[in-house]
């Protein structure tokens, strides 16, 4: 099953606190992670971390590419420090997992 991008980037603001499972971000704010999201992968891909397409992100590497993004977006939001300490350690995770993948 494939995860759009848009479900990616709802998902990273969840993670960073920002947005509820239940409500809805505003559709600039969509547009602005997902733009993180694009730049983050052709980081990635140019680093030869990832090998596959944006549009076809294996499942295994949802999460890890979540964690990625949280992390990547994190100033651009108005979280505790608290919450960015935990958000590293996650990306680093992240980072091992999908260079595993």
């Amino acid at each position: 099953m494939t995860v759009s991008t848009t479900e990616i980037a709802n998902k990273a603001l969840v993670r960073i606190g920002v947005k509820t499972f239940d409500n809805t971000a505003d559709a600039a704010v969509i547009a602005q992670v997902k733009s993180s999201l694009n730049d983050l992968y052709n980081l990635l891909y140019a680093r030869d971390i990832v090998s596959w397409d944006l549009d076809s992100i294996p499942d295994p590497a949802v999460g890890p590419i979540v964690s990625e993004l949280a992390w990547h977006i994190r100033d651009v939001f108005s979280i505790p420090d608290s919450k960015k300490v935990s958000l590293l350690g996650a990306q680093q995770q992240a980072r091992a997992d999908l260079q595993a993948l």
